[in-house]
């Protein structure tokens, strides 16, 4: 119809101007399952319903009609959830292969499903990088994440190194732990992480719980100073 016609031509036209000759980047949360349960996470619920894998090979060309539309290149990141819960995944990337002169993908994970197996699949597949999150020291990480995970995440940075894929990691900074995130950008460098960033506690979900732990401004100077 001519009226939606000129309202898509409206909406191409004010991403257009806004993408700016950057990557289009679609962050794709494809499953709300997760096998931890951090205490700053944003979810609080893990079972939603899942798409078909039908149903996600169809966004995906959507995604890539809107690429031709707007005549630009795209990068997908895959999370969740844990997004290697999905049987489906290494499909779902598979896919993404084909299109790779159109578009990049990275992949959102714990890191906890990070085995030789796994890592040697995605060195086939090739995705621009994976990232996993630190959040302190051991205590500190493991009180968040669950005991034993900071050693699972440095085993997986350690086997993506060997395999020659770039790693990106995560800090989320809280009252508890702002103040420690020079150690995790030294212990980042010893394990040949690409790049360290950090984001805040969003109170919401399981994180509304720790709505006390956010950065005050001072601490936010702090931090960043």
């Amino acid at each position: 119809m001519a009226v939606e016609a000129a309202a898509d031509a409206e909406d191409l036209d004010k991403m257009e101007r806004c993408s700016n000759g950057r990557r289009l980047t679609l962050q794709w949360h494809i499953t709300s399952r997760c096998n931890l349960r951090c205490k700053h996470c944003y979810q609080d619920n893990y079972e939603n319903p899942e798409l078909d894998f039908n149903n996600l090979l169809g966004i995906m060309t959507q995604y890539l009609e809107l690429l031709t539309a707007l005549n630009r290149k795209g990068h997908i990141n895959f999370t969740g959830g844990e997004p290697f819960l999905r049987e489906d995944f290494f499909d779902l990337l598979r896919e993404c292969k084909k299109h790779a002169s159109l578009f990049s993908f990275g992949i959102l994970t714990n890191g906890t499903f990070l085995n030789k197996e796994v890592v040697e699949k995605l060195r086939i597949l090739q995705p621009d990088f994976l990232q996993v999150s630190i959040e302190g020291d051991e205590e500190t990480h493991d009180a968040i994440r669950g005991s034993g995970n900071l050693k699972r995440v440095l085993n997986a940075l350690k086997l993506l190194s060997e395999f020659g894929i770039k790693t990106l990691v995560s800090f989320t900074a809280h009252r508890d732990n702002y103040k420690s995130f020079p150690k995790v950008v030294e212990l980042c460098r010893k394990h040949k992480v690409f790049k360290v960033w950090t984001d805040r506690i969003v109170p919401f979900g399981a994180g509304e719980a720790l709505k006390q732990q956010v950065l005050s401004p001072e601490e936010v100077w702090s931090f960043l100073l």
